[in-house]
C-alpha cells in the first residue's frame, strides 16, 4: 500500500519532510506558536518540546497528533490525510512516540546512540567558523568531491562534524538543504568496524529512500545499491552528502572504514571525512579513488581571540589580555587542551596556570595525564577511582545503573563516584570517556589493584 506521492508505510522521513514543507509554507511559525494551535491539557513547555522530538524526526506521533499537528499547520484535507497516513506507518515500524514505548529502530537508534557525543562535541565550539564555511562551499559545488579535514588529536575535528550533524537537524544548513548521511567512526564499542558502518549508514540510506528494512542480504552489497541510487537522485535543489568522522580509528584486523568509502560522487555528491594527519589514509585506497583528489582542510592553532571567547563561553566576566596570553602559553593553542584549562580558570582555579608554569603539559594528552594526578593525590584508592578503572575496562557506554550494580553501589554512591569527573565523559544515561587520550591516561595511572572484578 502507498500513499498518492509513493511514500511506503513506516517512513518517518518523509512525514518530517511533510510537516517542514507545511511550516514553511505556513511562515515558518515557531513551535510556540504551533503548540497553542493544538488542543492539549499538558503544559505549554511540554508541548514545545514534544513538537521539537517530532519535527526533528526522533518521535513519531499517532494518527490522531498528526492530524491535529497538520492542521495547527493550516494543511489541506489531502496533508491532513497523508499526515495520519505517514504516522501510522511510521509507528508500525518503529514503535509509539511514549516514554515507555518501544525502542527505535535503524536511523532512529543510530541517532540515540551518538546524541551523546553530538551534545559533548556542540556544548563548546569557537573558532572553527572559517573552517566550517569552507567545508559548507566545497559541499556546494556542483562537482562531486571528497573533502578531507586533518588535525592531529584534540584539534576539533569531531567538533566540526558535530556541528554539521546538527545543524542539519535543526534545518540551519545554509543555502539548500542535503541529504546528510553520517558515521562516527570510535574504537570503544568496536564502532570502528565494517559491521557497525554499515548498520548504521545502510539504516539512514533506507529512510532516505523510503524503503523497508531487509534481512540476509549482505551489508557491503546493500550499501553500494542503496548508495548508487541515492546518488542517481542527488540534484542542485537536495544534494547528497557522506560524512565519516574518525577515519583514522582503525579496528586491530579486519577491513578499515576508509576500505568501505564508496568510489562514486557525481553530480551534488560529497563526502567528508575527518582524520589524523599521520598515517595518510588516502595511501590505504587505490590510486584511482576520488578519495585521493580529495580537498584537504588543516586544522590550526588557536590564538589570543579564540582562547578570550573561550572564557567567556565558561562564564569569565573580565577577560585580561594577561590571563589569556598566559592561557595560550601554557596550552600553545591547541584546541581541546585551552578548552579545558579556560573552563578551570573561569571556574576561579587559577592554580592550574601556576602548577603548569614551569613545566607545562606538551600537548592535551599530557594534561589529561596531568589532571589525573591531581585526582589520584586527592582520592587514592576512592569511589572515584573505582568508576574509572570500570569505564576503562568497558571500551564503551555504559548506563549508570549498570555502573553502579557492577560495582554493588547504589545510585547514589555511583553519583558521588562520577561527579569529579562528569567533565571528561560524554552522554547523560550512557556514560563514557570523552576521548581515547584521557582513556590512555587514565590506563597510565590505575593502581594495579584498582580494577574491579
Amino acid at each position: 500500500m502507498k500513499d498518492v506521492d509513493g511514500a511506503v508505510p513506516g517512513n518517518g522521513h518523509a512525514l518530517v519532510e511533510l510537516f517542514a514543507r507545511l511550516r514553511e509554507a505556513n511562515g515558518n511559525p515557531s513551535l510556540t506558536v504551533i503548540a497553542s494551535r493544538i488542543p492539549s491539557r499538558g503544559k505549554k513547555n511540554a508541548a514545545r518540546s514534544y513538537l521539537s522530538e517530532i519535527f526533528r524526526g526522533r518521535k513519531f506521533p499517532s494518527g490522531d497528533r498528526a492530524e491535529a499537528i497538520a492542521l495547527a499547520l493550516l494543511a489541506s484535507d489531502r496533508d491532513v490525510d497523508q499526515a495520519r497516513f505517514l504516522a501510522e506507518s511510521a509507528r508500525e515500524r518503529s514503535g509509539p512516540d511514549t516514554a515507555g514505548g518501544g525502542e527505535p529502530t535503524g536511523a532512529g537508534r543510530y541517532e540515540r546512540e551518538v546524541q551523546g557525543f553530538l551534545d559533548f562535541y556542540t556544548a563548546v565550539f569557537v573558532g572553527r567558523d572559517r573552517e566550517l564555511t569552507e567545508i559548507l562551499a566545497a559541499t556546494a559545488h556542483s562537482d562531486g568531491r571528497y573533502v578531507i579535514v586533518e588535525a592531529p588529536a584534540g584539534y576539533g575535528k569531531s567538533a566540526l562534524a558535530a556541528q554539521l550533524i546538527v545543524r542539519h537537524r535543526a534545518r540551519g544548513w545554509p543555502g539548500r538543504q542535503p541529504n546528510l548521511i553520517y558515521y562516527l567512526v570510535r574504537q570503544d564499542g568496536e564502532r570502528n568496524t565494517a559491521e557497525a558502518f554499515y548498520s548504521a549508514v545502510n539504516s539512514q540510506l533506507q529512510d532516505l529512500l523510503r524503503e523497508a528494512m531487509t534481512v540476509n542480504q549482505d551489508a557491503r552489497q546493500r550499501f553500494r545499491e542503496l548508495w548508487s541510487r541515492a546518488a542517481a537522485e542527488a540534484r542542485s535543489g537536495r544534494p547528497l552528502i557522506l560524512l565519516v568522522d574518525g577515519l583514522d580509528e582503525v579496528a586491530p584486523s579486519g577491513t578499515a572504514i576508509v576500505d568501505l568509502l564508496p568510489t562514486d560522487t557525481g553530480r551534488h555528491v560529497s563526502v567528508i571525512v575527518t582524520s589524523r594527519p599521520s598515517p595518510d589514509v588516502t595511501s590505504r585506497v587505490p590510486l584511482d579513488h576520488p578519495l585521493r583528489r580529495g580537498i584537504r582542510l588543516s586544522l590550526g592553532d588557536f590564538d589570543e581571540p579564540e582562547i578570550a571567547m573561550l572564557l567567556r563561553h565558561f562564564g569569565s566576566q573580565h577577560v585580561s589580555e594577561r590571563e589569556v596570553r598566559r592561557i595560550l602559553k601554557v596550552t600553545r593553542g591547541q584546541p581541546l587542551f585551552a578548552r579545558f584549562v579556560t573552563e578551570d580558570v573561569a571556574a576561579g582555579n587559577a592554580y592550574v596556570l601556576a602548577a603548569m608554569a614551569d613545566h607545562p603539559p606538551a600537548g592535551v594528552s599530557e594534561y589529561f595525564s596531568w589532571q589525573i594526578s591531581q585526582l589520584t593525590s586527592a582520592a587514592d584508592r576512592t569511589i572515584t577511582w573505582d568508576a574509572l578503572a570500570l569505564l576503562v575496562a568497558t571500551r564503551g557506554p555504559i548506563s549508570r545503573p549498570d555502573l553502579a550494580g557492577a560495582l554493588g553501589w547504589s545510585a547514589d554512591r555511583a553519583a558521588r563516584a562520577l561527579r569529579p569527573i562528569e567533565r571528561f565523559l560524554i552522554g547523560r544515561n550512557q556514560v563514557e570517556l570523552m576521548h581515547r587520550e584521557m582513556r590512555r591516561a587514565i590506563a597510565s595511572h590505575l593502581p594495579a589493584d584498582s580494577c574491579p572484578e
